[in-house]
Order: C-alpha cells, then sequence, then structure tokens
C-alpha cells in the first residue's frame, strides 16, 4: 500500500510520523527481504522526506536516523538500493541539521569516499555512464558538493578534525579522476558523463581557491613536466563544455559556470605556476604547436562569445578570468579580446 500512497502529496501528508519512517526502513534494514522490497522501501522514505525539513528536523534527525542510513550504505545490496540510501541523505539535506551533522563526521565522510571509489572503479566502466551506477555517482558527487559548502575551511578546523580532511584530501584526488575520466567507446559529450564531470566541478567551485590550488599542485608533485599536466583535467572538461554549450549546443550556457568559477577562482590566486598554465593553453600567441595553436583558437573564439552573451555570470566570470590572464593589463586584454568585448568589464572597474 505505500507505494500507492507515496505517489500523492495528499496520501504522503497522513503518513509523516515517525512510526510510519520506522516501520518503513525495518524492511531495507532486513536482508532477507527482497532487494525490490528493500527498494520501494526506500522510495517511499525519500517521497517521505523530500522538501520536508521540519519533518527531518523534527524527527529524521534527533532519532538517529542518519546514523541507521550511513549504517545501512555498508549492507551488501544492489547499486539501485545503495543509490536510494544516499538519495534519502541527498535530499534530507535540505534540513540544515543534516549537512552540518554529515561534514562534521568522519564515518560519513569514509563512507561516501568508499562508495564512490568502488563505485567509479569496480567492474565495467560503461556503466559509468548508463544505470543506476551512474546515477549513484552523481547524486554522490551531489551530496559531496553539499557538504564541501558547509564545511569550514580554516587552519583550526583541520587541526580538529585532521582525519576527516584527510579523507576529504583523498575524495578530491578521486574527483580529479573523475574528471579525467575517458574511455574509447564513451563520446566526452556523452550526457551523463558531462553531468557527472560537471558535478565534479561544482565541488571545487565550493573549495576556496588557494587551497584548491595548492591541492592540485600537491596532487602532480614530482611528475616530470607540470606545467603540461597540472591543470589538464580542467582545461579537458572546459574543452567539453564549450563543445557542449557553444558548437553542439545540447547543453545550457549556465552549465559554463562551475567551470568558469573554477578557472577564475585559481587564477585569482597569483600562483605563477597555475596562471602559466593557463595563459599556455587559453591564450593566443602564446607560442605552441600548429596544430594545437588552431584548436586555442576556435576555443578561444567561443570564450571570447561569453563577453558579451545575456548570461549575467558567465559573462563576469569569463571576463574576470581571462582579465587576470592577461596579467589585468588593459592594453592585454582589449589585445586578446578586441575593444568591443573587452568594453564591458573596463568600464565596471573604472578603465575605460
Amino acid at each position: 500500500m505505500w507505494p500507492v500512497f507515496m505517489r500523492d502529496r495528499r496520501g504522503i501528508d497522513k503518513l509523516l510520523t515517525a512510526e510510519t519512517l520506522e516501520s518503513m526502513l525495518v524492511l531495507p534494514e532486513n536482508p532477507s527481504w527482497s532487494s525490490q522490497v528493500r527498494e520501494e522501501s526506500l522510495k517511499c522514505i525519500v517521497n517521505l522526506v523530500y522538501s520536508r525539513p521540519e519533518f527531518v528536523s523534527g524527527i529524521f534527525v534527533p532519532k538517529g536516523y542518519i546514523s541507521r542510513l550511513l549504517a545501512l550504505a555498508t549492507h551488501e545490496g544492489t547499486a539501485s538500493m545503495h543509490w536510494l540510501v544516499w538519495k534519502i541523505l541527498l535530499v534530507s539535506c535540505e534540513a540544515s541539521e543534516v549537512p552540518r551533522y554529515l561534514s562534521c563526521s568522519l564515518e560519513a565522510w569514509q563512507l561516501v569516499h568508499k562508495t564512490l571509489f568502488y563505485s567509479f572503479h569496480h567492474g565495467n566502466q560503461l556503466e559509468v555512464i548508463e544505470g543506476a551506477r551512474s546515477t549513484l555517482l552523481i547524486d554522490l558527487v551531489k551530496l559531496v558538493t553539499v557538504l564541501v559548502n558547509d564545511t569550514l575551511w580554516t587552519a583550526e578546523q583541520e587541526q580538529l578534525m585532521p582525519e576527516v580532511f584527510r579523507t576529504i584530501h583523498s575524495l578530491g584526488g578521486l574527483l580529479l579522476e573523475i574528471l579525467s575520466f575517458k574511455h574509447r567507446d564513451i563520446s566526452p559529450l556523452n550526457e551523463n558523463l558531462v553531468e557527472l564531470k560537471n558535478k565534479a566541478m561544482e565541488v571545487f567551485m565550493f573549495l576556496p581557491g588557494s587551497l584548491l590550488a595548492a591541492f592540485i599542485q600537491q596532487q602532480y608533485k614530482g611528475k616530470s613536466d607540470p606545467k603540461e599536466s597540472l591543470l589538464l583535467p580542467m582545461l579537458d572538461h572546459l574543452h567539453t563544455m564549450l563543445l557542449a554549450t557553444r558548437i553542439e549546443k545540447t547543453r545550457p550556457l549556465k552549465e559554463m559556470l562551475p567551470t568558469l568559477i573554477v578557472c577564475y577562482n585559481l587564477a585569482k590566486t597569483g600562483d605563477s605556476k597555475i596562471l602559466a598554465c593557463f595563459k599556455q593553453a587559453i591564450l593566443p600567441e602564446i607560442q605552441s604547436e600548429p596544430l594545437l595553436e588552431r584548436t586555442k583558437a576556435l576555443f578561444f573564439k567561443q570564450l571570447k562569445f561569453f563577453l558579451t552573451c545575456l548570461d549575467t555570470d558567465v559573462r563576469r566570470y569569463t571576463s574576470e578570468w581571462l582579465f587576470l590572464l592577461s596579467d589585468e593589463n588593459t592594453k592585454t586584454y582589449t589585445h586578446h579580446t578586441g575593444v568591443g568585448n573587452a568594453i564591458g568589464l573596463l568600464r565596471m572597474k573604472g578603465l575605460a
């Protein structure tokens, strides 16, 4: 009967009690029930907590359901079942107590890392972009974004929770792996793959630029040519998003924003290696191989479009980023982008 009631908001409201939640959770906690029964029960819980922060704050959190769901996430089960467990936690984050609890929990961070690692690396890599495994990966990264946004990125906090921060650093390395993911049988423009990588960029978007820069450099420390590889995952995804939004036009323009914000935040740190890497990869007329130069010209042309586009956020972050790559020099910026494209930012800054 539950699935029937749970399809209608009025039915959900009638069942919105601690007793209902308890009776729904005991089924998936019992491995003797079939996967179908356990998953249907979890779907009902998703509907029960969705867009009901008061219910989550008043019953879900105080009665220890977060801990029980984390425990359930360690049980054997299908990818669909694990996705539903994390989906419940994700939709519950509308209540501020949930991300606050999870972001301070070493168990939660370790479990997120373990699940994400296993889901990404285990089995057929084609499943990364299809079926329940793909959905699980995307929603896990969404949850990481929420938790990262709720985390206090201070030295004092890192000293208080060193194991949590170590786990987060490991998670960051895994997200860079996801950004770098390629498969000969999967198009870089595959809808689910682009979605997954965009969600990974959203995580980096909420990190302080200086911390992200230090983290990236640490990941590539000791490599023979760090200038070439330092920002490769970000640059590859930037190119993919430019293709998707400007050339193929399969994604809305607003989806460029996380990547542009990350690029801007990294450039804003003023780190010489990062700036050199960006300039080499982005700016025209920086000496490079002929084929690379043609590729750069194509992508830079698409970036210049954003300088006058209607989306104010995309326009602002693109112009600010390119201005930083021009060493904040008005002549250099105007030379690269053209007077018509440059004038908006320069006037806003009082430089024209």
